[in-house]
Formats: structure tokens, C-alpha cells, sequence
């Protein structure tokens, strides 16, 4: 239930930012921050075991996140 409300709150707040511009601009510009919500909403909120290794993944890939060595 907490994903599908994620995603109306994602949808919403990235459909009305870009409300009055329209083109390819705004298909890129909703599509960006609609996953750029819904991935951080997810991450914060912990909602499935499966999603955090990967999301950590990629940010260590984008050298967003520091490498930690386990001895």
C-alpha cells in the first residue's frame, strides 16, 4: 500500500512541476524526477530488502557514495 502512494505523490508533484511546458524537454524533465522521487522514497522508507543493495550499487558506481572495505 505504501508503494502505490509513493508513486500517486511521485506522479503528481513531477506532473505538476512541469504542467505548462510541454516537448520532449518535459517528457525528460517527468521522467526524471518522477524515478528521482519514487528511488529516493523507496531507499528512505526501506520498503523492500531488494531494492537497497542496488540503489547502494549504483551510487558507489556513480562514486556518490565512499567504498567501505570490510575486513
Amino acid at each position: 500500500f505504501e508503494i502505490i502512494i509513493i508513486s500517486i505523490v511521485s506522479y503528481c508533484i513531477s506532473y505538476y512541476v512541469f504542467y505548462n511546458i510541454h516537448g520532449l524537454f518535459a517528457i525528460i524533465g517527468r521522467t526524471l524526477m518522477f524515478t528521482s522521487i519514487f528511488t529516493i522514497a523507496m531507499y528512505k522508507r526501506n520498503i523492500s530488502p531488494d531494492v537497497v543493495p542496488i540503489i547502494e550499487t549504483i551510487l558507489k558506481r556513480m562514486g556518490l557514495k565512499k567504498v567501505t572495505k570490510n575486513l
